[in-house]
């Protein structure tokens, strides 16, 4: 049990020191910048409250927001995360549940369900963290365009990061 703790620390402080010190240094044609940090919630196990996702999803939100200089729209924008997330798995389940002891990860229920949760959760993140970036509507289109490509960059290194990194 401390075992699974302490990979969930350090997925937790890897995850954010490569944000902060690598990906949020690199902006890919100029205005792509992957937030791969949030995998750190996805990969959280089915089975955890919804009160220690929400603090979960705060503390990491703050440990992206107080680098950055942006104090307040990570952390809203990762509670928003852990919000939705309980509500798209549900959605995207094509059980009734999920089995008890699994986790979500492609090891468990494959490709193309963890390509589906991934992208729907993370694509509603980079959503609305660009238009509170912004704080207009006024170029929306741009936005979408913007969360949408930074979804799929994201979304793949997520992906590849399952078949490199993820041992359990």
């Amino acid at each position: 049990m401390i075992k699974d703790y302490l990979k969930y620390v350090y997925l937790f402080i890897g995850l954010v020191l490569l944000q902060v010190f690598v990906l949020n240094n690199i902006y890919w044609l100029g205005y792509v910048n992957p937030q791969v940090y949030i995998l750190f919630l996805l990969l959280l196990p089915f089975e955890i409250s919804g009160v220690t996702l929400l603090v979960l999803s705060f503390f990491l939100g703050l440990m992206i927001d107080i680098p950055s200089n942006t104090l307040g729209v990570h952390i809203s924008a990762t509670l928003l995360v852990g919000f939705i997330r309980p509500t798209v798995l549900r959605l995207i389940s094509s059980r009734d549940v999920y089995e008890k002891g699994s986790l979500p990860r492609i090891k468990y229920y494959g490709v193309a369900w963890f390509m589906k949760y991934c992208f729907i959760i993370t694509f509603i993140y980079t959503l609305y963290l660009y238009i509170l970036e912004s704080l207009s509507f006024v170029h929306l289109f741009e936005v979408i365009l913007h969360s949408l490509v930074t979804t799929v960059v994201t979304v793949s290194v997520m992906v590849l990061s399952q078949f490199l990194f993820i041992k359990e």
